[in-house]
């Protein structure tokens, strides 16, 4: 096996290194860096790319892909490793989802490739996706829901059938019952993520959203390292059998977002204020209140769906999002 060079690092087979890779620099000259993990296995195999923290308020991608990385043997992998745990450092400076340093408050999954001759944000993606995530054979982009919500899905699209037969064979890899959007590449207002990037250049990506509400939940870290060490099995990385469940795993080629029409305090419903349920056309999610203590709108199912994000924010205006509904056949 060659040796892999990342960032002036060299790192040879049957290796583990951690290092921090330059993004951007403070005003004062300081050097902004994420920091970076590899696990070169002692065989050859394929390349996969994991990455954390794209948004600053998402904490369990970051939790996952340190676990994996020290769990992992070189001697027992076959192909490489290369995790991102912070993609997003100024963000996660300001434990906000946006970068608030740079001019436009751009989206980071929103601009990739990024552009080397752009502003601050653009000039950090073009850094991270040409200097990772170019060349990875798979990847996986890790989310969650953020200080607002609570998230359990996964997305597994595709310009290609053939590319979307591929990546949603990752998320059953994954598994454990976690639903999949599985359509077309994301709408429009979605272009420049990581995943549909990767994917228009040919690279199988998945989308895993797990946890939210602003902090770090185990069971949904256990999730993550379980499902990636699936995938790595999967794809020859990694010897064993492949893990199976008897949760029922939905694949789902649209969502919607119910949206309120007026400002107000958000109160769900207990009965389906869950991630997973399964909830009936109409049926009552939540209620808005005003400060009277007065219903003013009732939000409801736009159709039969299983709930992939709950909203954990009780203070809405209008057009907010409330539960992410993916619709069932």
């Amino acid at each position: 096996m060659s040796t892999l060079s990342l960032f002036h690092h060299r790192i040879k087979a049957g290796e583990k290194r951690k290092f921090q890779a330059p993004v951007a620099e403070l005003p004062d000259g300081t050097p902004v860096q994420v920091p970076v993990v590899v696990v070169r296995g002692a065989k050859e195999g394929p390349t996969l790319c994991l990455s954390g923290v794209v948004h600053g308020d998402e904490y369990n991608g970051l939790v996952t892909i340190t676990r994996l990385y020290r769990e992992l043997d070189p001697q027992d992998l076959a192909g490489t490793v290369i995790g991102i745990p912070l993609m997003n450092p100024f963000a996660y400076f300001a434990e906000a989802r946006l970068n608030k340093f740079d001019y436009e408050l751009q989206n980071l999954n929103r601009i990739f490739p990024g552009d080397p001759e752009g502003d601050l944000g653009q000039r950090m993606a073009h850094t991270l996706y040409a200097g990772f995530f170019a060349r990875a054979d798979y990847i996986i982009d890790y989310h969650e829901g953020g200080r607002d919500f609570m998230a359990k899905y996964m997305i597994a699209q595709g310009p290609t059938e053939q590319l979307r037969n591929r990546v949603q064979q990752m998320a059953r890899w994954f598994g454990h019952g976690v639903p999949v959007l599985a359509g077309d590449l994301c709408r429009p207002s979605h272009s420049g993520t990581l995943t549909g990037v990767a994917a228009a250049s040919g690279i199988p990506a998945l989308g895993v959203e797990l946890g939210g509400s602003g902090r770090v939940w185990d069971e949904f870290v256990a999730l993550g390292v379980a499902g990636t060490r699936n995938i790595m099995i999967g794809l020859g990385m990694l010897g064993g059998e492949l893990v199976e469940t008897e949760h029922e795993q939905f694949f789902c080629a649209t969502n919607k977002w119910p949206r309120p029409t007026h400002a107000g305090l958000l109160v769900p419903v207990p009965e389906t204020d869950r991630l997973g349920a399964i909830v009936d056309e109409g049926q009552l999610l939540a209620l808005i209140y005003n400060p009277f203590g007065e219903v003013v709108e009732e939000i409801r199912a736009p159709f039969r769906a299983v709930i992939l994000d709950t909203r954990h924010s009780a203070v809405v205006y209008p057009g907010d999002w409330t539960y992410s509904c993916a619709k069932l056949a």
